[in-house]
Formats: C-alpha cells, structure tokens, sequence
C-alpha cells in the first residue's frame, strides 16, 4: 500500500470499462481548473490525449463535450475555479455542468466522482473515485481510491452513505443529474480495494461530525499537508507511535511544542532536495505534498481513513467534507511496515525525511503573508455574491457584455483593485468601478460566440507588498444572450467540411472496446486522403458507421442530429456540408424518434 512506483491517473480512472459508456457522472473538487474540466469529457469519450494540456485536438474536444457535457455535474468551492491560461472558447459549451458552492466562512472541500456507466443492453455499473486532489493539474503527491460496484455483492449496501451526500449537493445546487443517479446509487455495494475487508463513506457536511473520534491506535499515522494544534491532539493522543507527514510550512506554523507529542515527523524528500542530493527523478517529476491518510493501528487491525479532510478544526466545523474508511488485518498496511526502511519492495518512508519545526513556538506571518489571506478572504466574500452579465451588441455586431460585480458588504481598502475579462476571450482585463455596493464593467467579447457567463475576476491589493493579485472565475446570470451563439460557436470551430466531417465520425466512434476512439477516426480519414483537396468522398465508411450506430445505439444519433439541425439553420452553415452528405443523412433522419417538443 502507497508504494511510491505506484501511479493511477484521474483521466483513466474515469474511463469506463470495455463495453460501457457513461450515463451519469457527478464531480466535487476544491479547486477547478477549467482547462482540465475540458478533459474531463475526452476520458468518457475513450479519446486517447494528453492529460496534462487542454490543448488538444479542438474536434476531438467538440465531440466529447457534444456527447458528454449533459450527463455531467460539477460541484467547485465559488472562490477558487481557477482563470484558465488562454482564452477557451469551448467553454461556454460546459457553463451549465459547473456548480458553485459559496461558502464564506468555510470551504467546499470534498474531492469526489460519483459515476455510473451502462452497456447496450442495459447493465449498469457504478464506480466512485475518492481523491485527496483537487480538479487541476497539480503536481502534488496526492491519493486516488477507485472503488467499483459489486454486482454479486448481498451484504451491506455501502452506497447508501452516498445518499447523504448527493442529497446535500442537489440541496445547496439543483442538478437532473444527481437527481438521476440518486435513484441507483443508494442500492449499491462497492467492493473494498485489495488488502481490505470493509469499507464506509463519512459525509462531513459542517456539522462537527468525526468520523475519527475516539479511534483508538497502539500507532497512528497521519499524512496532511495541513495541520492544527487542536486537531493534531485529538488523533490517538495515547497511542505509543505518532507520526506524522506534513509541509515544511506547517511545521513552522506549528511550531515545536505542538509537535512535541509526535515521536517522528516527516516532510517529503522534495521539501528537502538540497540536503538529498541523491533524490529520486520521480520525485523531482512531483513537488509538495497534498494526499490526506490517517492509519490507526492497534496490532491486530488497521482502520484507514483517506478523502479530502486535512488534519485541522476547519476540516470538521467550517468545511464540506467527504473521507472513505478502510479496514484491513493485511499486516502490509501496518503503520511499521509503511515507515519501514525495507531492502526491495518500495515504501511510503523512501519518500520522506526527518524534520522539525525551527522555533518551538509557532512562527508569525510576515506582512506579506497577511496581505496574502485578507485578498483570499475577500475573493471568497466576494464569488459569495450574485453577479449578472448582461450580453449587449453595437450597431456593427460587435458583442460585449455589461458586468456587475456585487460587493455585499464587503469593504475594499484603499489601494485595491478589481479587473475582469471573459474567460472565452484573450481580450485585456477591463478595470472595474464603482462604489461601496456594487462594481462594474464592460467587457468586450467580440463574436457572438464569445459571449458567456464565465467571468474571470482579479483584485490585487497593497502594491508596496508584492503580493500576487487574486484571480478566480464567477459565473454570472448571463442576460440577453445571443440566441446563436452555439451555432456560431459550432461556426467558429466547424469552417469547412473536412472538420464537419470529422466531428461527425467522432460523434460516431465506438471505443467501447477499450480503443483510442479518436485515433481510429484520424487514421480513417488518412486513409481516404482527408485533408486535400477533397476533404470528403463516398468511399469514407460513414454509411456503415451510420448503420453500426443506429443498431446499437440509435440514441448517438440524435446527438448528431442536433449538430446537423444547428449547422442547416446557422447563417452560411449548409455551406459546410459536403455535396450528397444530406441526402444519405435523410435516410436516417426519417426512422428517428422525433425529438421531444418537435
């Protein structure tokens, strides 16, 4: 257990298993960086990329978000969806998924996907990754936990502690997805991960529940990158071994007194490559540490507990929480053999190394790092508002969008300044005035496919101390939209027939046997000279796929048609049609179920 040569990336634990594909997904994450929100979708698409770049094939992005944005919901702490790195027009396409959660004294904090995937002929399936990471693309040492249904399980239906916590998510945010999945998931059992025996969801919803309390451990281990000294003392007080992995930071913070009562403290090798000079590559690869870990161990039996909980007061009475125990009597997850220096067989202890806290009393913050809390406690107050952005174009059809930042008691000092931009535009930051209630600003967005209810936000604070301003992403109540702005947006991305053509066998690929979707449609379109002058031709097998398609899963079909339907209607669209495609699509288009409303 947690070997240090062991890996799991998050996009391939939501993949689905050889002959499904998604029916619902419901995400929770701290932090949300939407370039990675955007992968998201290629993973249930079965599209082989690069997980760590948003830049990937735009068709590629289309088709996924296409099949996938609708089945998703994503729940974010409303202060900290992060500003992306270049303008992201294909954003405006998941506005909807995203579901911010503001919490002004605390932190929505719980790092969850909840999923359920489906075959052809109905078999469900429900996995649920519990994570110590945020959605972003971090580099930290963190933890993932993918538990997957038992469906010949007839003991305790675990899945019902789930309940719990979905119904909150749809209380604080009201979501058809959640909805969906709340009629499954409550009657499901997921199996224990190798090694254990037993396992159980803790929901942590603000109300002072501990799932750790009164645990208690002849050894306790405890990994959290942050730390109190209230908290600290509450885990195993008696127990004969303490010890605990945490950031240099927070030993600082911390100080030597509070620590005192832990007979060994760590901090990841990296923390400390200039005293290890020796420092593995793969450690080099990873910088700081994120994973939360508790292990109580009393010699015959481990209770584990792993989830999104740091090991501080706020984790309990102020914050979202979501923690899953493990129990296991597989003595290669007692606490010994974690921080055991063995010859071989990798462990948790070649990660780490020794340290203490400098001063025995905790260590002040420095001017800096004040200035520092009070711009995050005022970007916090101020996603906790309710901001509107009302679309607005000018007599030669250039879009822009009149923004109102509401301020609702929050004061501002002096030297503070507020910028904002739309996220789906690389135009400059746009200064925002105003007065003690509300700011405000107009932010140009150009094409009507730039319009959106995604507003990146920027206040910096005192000049003189060098602190890096805040940025963070509110999403507004967007007005007077453009009506077609996702046809143009379609426009934008779709010129030509080449690029229509290739979504659309996207749209039909099958990677339900565990293949790289995307990569098969690119290498059949390079078979039949795509990309020339011909961009499209009869001999491409797009009949076959068609008939393929509608056999299996005449549902895809009406995803492609609301594509064609909103390319015949868009200005110029039917010019992207290459000659005889409408005609062979005709023959479909007659045996489709109508669409709901037509």
């Amino acid at each position: 257990m947690l070997a240090p040569n062991s890996r799991e990336l998050l996009l391939d634990a939501l993949r689905p298993d050889p002959g499904f594909v998604l029916e619902c997904a419901v995400g929770t994450t701290f932090s949300l960086d939407l370039d990675a929100l955007l992968l998201a979708p290629l993973a249930f698409a079965l599209f082989d990329v690069d997980a760590g770049s948003a830049d990937a094939d735009p068709i590629a992005l289309l088709a996924a978000i296409t099949s996938y944005a609708r089945k998703m919901a994503i729940y974010t702490d409303a202060a900290h969806i992060c500003v992306p790195s270049k303008e992201r027009p294909l954003m405006q396409l998941l506005e909807s998924t995203i579901r911010p959660i503001e919490m002004p004294d605390g932190a929505f904090h719980p790092k969850v996907w909840a999923l359920r995937y489906v075959t052809p002929d109905g078999e469900r399936r429900h996995r649920v990754l519990v994570l110590s990471r945020n959605l972003t693309f971090d580099r930290s040492w963190d933890t993932v936990l993918r538990l997957d249904e038992d469906p010949d399980a007839t003991g305790d239906l675990n899945g019902r502690e789930l309940e719990t916590f979905l119904d909150y998510l749809r209380t604080r945010k009201p979501s058809s997805v959640v909805d969906d999945l709340l009629t499954t998931i409550g009657r499901v059992s997921f199996a224990p991960p190798p090694l254990f025996d037993e396992l159980r969801f803790w929901p942590m919803l603000a109300n002072g529940a501990d799932p750790m309390r009164d645990v208690g451990a002849s050894s306790v281990l405890v990994v959290s990158p942050f730390a109190t000294s209230g908290r600290l003392a509450q885990l195993a007080p008696d127990a004969k071994r303490r010890a605990l992995v945490t950031r240099s930071d927070t030993l600082t913070e911390l100080g030597g007194h509070t620590l005192a009562p832990w007979h060994e403290v760590f901090v990841l090798r990296g923390e400390a490559i200039d005293d290890d000079p020796e420092h593995d590559e793969a450690i080099a690869t990873l910088s700081g540490l994120h994973a939360k870990l508790y292990v109580f161990d009393d010699g015959r039996k481990r209770r584990i507990f792993t989830g999104s909980a740091n090991a501080t007061t706020a984790s309990l009475a102020r914050n979202i929480e979501l923690v899953v125990e493990l129990s296991s009597h597989d003595a290669s997850t007692r606490v010994d053999r974690l921080l055991g220096e063995t010859d071989g067989t990798p462990t948790l202890r070649a990660l780490l190394t020794p340290r203490r806290p400098e001063s025995d009393e905790p260590v002040p913050k420095t001017a800096r790092e004040v200035e520092a809390d009070r711009l995050e406690a005022l970007a916090r107050a101020l996603a906790a508002g309710r901001p509107v952005a009302k679309a607005q174009s000018d007599a030669a059809g250039r879009w822009s969008v009149a923004f109102t930042l509401p301020l609702g008691g929050v004061e501002l000092a002096p030297h503070d300044k507020l910028r904002a931009r739309l996220v789906t535009t690389t135009g400059v930051w746009q200064q925002l005035s105003g007065n003690s209630s509300e700011m405000r600003g107009d932010l140009p967005a150009g094409a009507a496919s730039r319009v959106s209810s995604l507003v990146a936000v920027e206040l910096a604070g005192d000049p003189h101390l060098g602190v890096a301003p805040e940025r963070f992403v509110v999403i507004a109540e967007l007005i007077d939209a453009p009506e077609n702005r996702e046809d143009q947006l379609l426009l934008d991305l779709l010129p030509d027939a080449e690029k229509l053509m290739r979504l659309l066998f996207m749209l039909l690929a099958d990677g339900r046997d565990g293949a790289d979707a995307a990569g098969e449609v690119r290498r059949i379109l390079a078979g039949h000279g795509s990309g020339d002058s011909t961009p499209w031709s009869p001999q491409l097998p797009l009949f076959e796929n068609l008939v393929r398609t509608f056999a299996r899963e005449p549902e895809r079909l009406q995803t492609i048609r609301g594509v064609i339907d909103k390319m015949r209607t868009a200005p110029d669209g039917l010019d992207r049609f290459p000659p005889g495609f409408l005609e062979l699509w005709s023959t479909f288009e007659r045996v489709l179920p109508k669409k709901a409303g037509a």
